[in-house]
């Protein structure tokens, strides 16, 4: 019961934090979302500041354990349509999974205010992206499926409009199906100058 009162409390804290911002969030409106009395929001959290620390980690781990970027641990593409297969279905569950989502809206909202925000949002956003498809990028030119290139700068090529997309679609959910469209003529854009027949 305490563990499930502790994650209502992360879930309600992350939707206001994403509505009013950190600084403009208290404890009092996330226990009332919670259906809580203020003094048992301490019997989980010493303060608001570790319960922001709590939830940030936990969007982390969730995110990690499904795009994890340990060299051996990411599968290079035996083929172009394994790859733009693998790709896409990235690009899917960052698009959709909802966690995902709210987490990038309050990592777009406290970027600028908070250091911990602006670090992880840099290294989502950007970061992380461009190492796993330089991984990729890496062991497909190895395997002769695309060109020989500096696959630093085509990993950010790749990686850096797919963003730019997942993006787009937070701020017009209803042009989900747009996107997806785009990110798969993109892809095939991609392959067709970079991959080898």
């Amino acid at each position: 019961m305490a563990k499930d009162t502790k994650q209502k409390l992360m879930d309600a804290a992350l939707d206001i934090f994403i509505r009013d911002g950190y600084d403009g969030a208290n404890i009092k409106d996330i226990c009332a979302e919670v259906g809580i009395v203020k003094s048992a929001f301490y019997r989980h959290f010493d303060s608001k500041d570790a319960l922001w620390n709590e939830m940030i980690e936990q969007i982390a781990t969730h995110y990690n354990r499904h795009f994890n970027s340990r060299k051996n641990a990411i599968q290079i593409p035996s083929s172009l349509e394994q790859f733009k297969e693998t790709a896409l279905a990235m690009f899917g569950f960052t698009l959709d999974d909802e966690k995902v989502i709210k987490a990038r809206k309050l990592l777009t909202k406290e970027q600028f205010s908070d250091e911990k925000a602006k670090q992880l949002a840099n290294y989502y956003f950007c970061k992380k992206q461009e190492s796993i498809f330089a991984v990729i990028f890496s062991g497909m030119m190895e395997k002769g499926l695309i060109k020989q290139c500096d696959v630093d700068l085509l990993a950010f090529g790749f990686s850096a409009p797919l963003s730019e997309l997942v993006h787009y679609s937070d701020r017009n959910p209803e042009k989900r199906e747009e996107v997806l469209k785009k990110a798969a003529e993109f892809t095939d854009m991609f392959l067709k100058e970079y991959g080898v027949k």
